[in-house]
């Protein structure tokens, strides 16, 4: 919903990829003013911009791209006789005539776009269901293009339902198919993730606390096993710290140990018994302020993968990284498995709780 001419008017978005704009009239409701065509599949998103000539509408579409529209007042009639124009719509608010024209088409992602929104600085911010965020910015020429571009590279989620900024537009907050938020910070070295709670999207069947009562194991019928520690430096709280376990069957039971070790049961019916890795060690120290007493057998295990068409998670380990070729996007060879699997591990140092982009990819623990 948006203002013209003092007008409250209203676009909806349809599956048949088209956009309507309504008014009200007293009397007889809503009033359809026009309708704009152009986009091919499901509008998911629309968000104004007011300007003192009437402004410009962006609506986000399944069919990947994001359109401007440009609606301003006819200031004669001569203006609508020139020979060379784009094709415009016409409507008319309170007896004043306003065109309705595509500004710019703008191509950045490669999935669904499900949210476009302007930002206080004039921006665009886009969010779609390839797992990333745009900013785009109108240059001096008058052309649109990215100027920011962040989000996740891999991992097994579905996307992004939407983004909000702040009102300083330093911070964008986003929210995923899987129910995960995910932030960026503007900082002088560009844009970087910020920890957001989070947890389970479905039902949370069993719980159990590690010996030590370092952290908190969870299982649910989201088909993950999730690994949750207190935060207790930067703003505190209990946050996400390892998805130790992302399977193919949802889960029942959890039950640890020891610190290193914890048995898990899901629907398949079959219990397995899944390790620790040092990395994750090392992270939960540094995170919690606690040191946690290992026990043997996890220091050469750096972390974990999930083989193409496997539900077993293979650990890996030091000597397998330093044997791994140089890596192609998209894919890494481990030692021994010449199967490329779809997210390179990248063991990381941390000392806040990681983010979602890390969650996915680095946080596994090996079967």
């Amino acid at each position: 919903m948006f203002t013209l001419q003092d007008t409250l008017l209203l676009a909806l978005g349809s599956d048949n990829s088209s956009i309507s704009l309504y008014t009200l009239s007293e009397g007889s409701g809503t009033v359809l003013l026009t309708t704009l065509t152009g986009h091919e599949d499901w509008v998911r998103g629309l968000d104004f911009r007011a300007s003192n000539y009437g402004g410009l509408l962006a609506s986000a579409s399944q069919d990947h791209y994001i359109r401007l529209w440009n609606i301003s007042r006819v200031e004669n009639k001569g203006e609508n006789e020139t020979h060379f124009k784009l094709k415009e719509k016409m409507f008319q608010v309170q007896g004043t005539q306003f065109r309705v024209s595509v500004e710019s088409i703008l191509l950045g992602h490669d999935n669904w776009v499900t949210s476009a929104r302007w930002i206080s600085n004039g921006k665009l911010l886009s969010a779609s269901m390839d797992k990333t965020l745009i900013i785009w910015d109108q240059g001096s020429d008058g052309l649109w293009s990215e100027s920011v571009h962040v989000g996740e590279v891999g991992g097994n989620n579905l996307g992004l339902f939407g983004a909000l900024p702040t009102s300083d537009a330093n911070i964008f907050i986003s929210h995923s198919f899987q129910g995960a938020f995910q932030a960026w910070r503007s900082t002088d070295s560009g844009w970087v993730g910020i920890p957001m709670p989070g947890g389970h999207f479905n039902a949370a069947k069993d719980l159990c606390w590690s010996p030590s009562g370092q952290y908190l194991l969870t299982a649910s019928t989201d088909q993950s096993v999730r690994v949750s520690a207190e935060w207790r430096g930067g703003g505190g709280g209990w946050y996400e710290v390892a998805r130790s376990q992302i399977h193919g069957h949802d889960m029942s039971c959890v039950h640890c140990i020891s610190d290193s070790q914890y048995l898990s049961g899901s629907e398949e019916k079959v219990l397995r018994v899944f390790q620790a890795t040092s990395t994750f060690f090392s992270n939960l120290s540094a995170i919690t302020g606690c040191s946690v007493d290992a026990g043997g057998g996890v220091d050469h295990v750096i972390g974990a993968h999930i083989p193409a068409l496997g539900l077993s998670n293979k650990a890996i380990t030091s000597e397998d990284m330093a044997n791994t070729p140089v890596q192609h996007e998209g894919t890494a060879s481990i030692k021994d498995c010449d199967i490329p699997y779809q997210v390179a591990f990248a063991p990381a140092d941390l000392t806040t709780p990681p983010v979602e982009e890390v969650l996915l990819q680095n946080t596994l623990w090996p079967e």
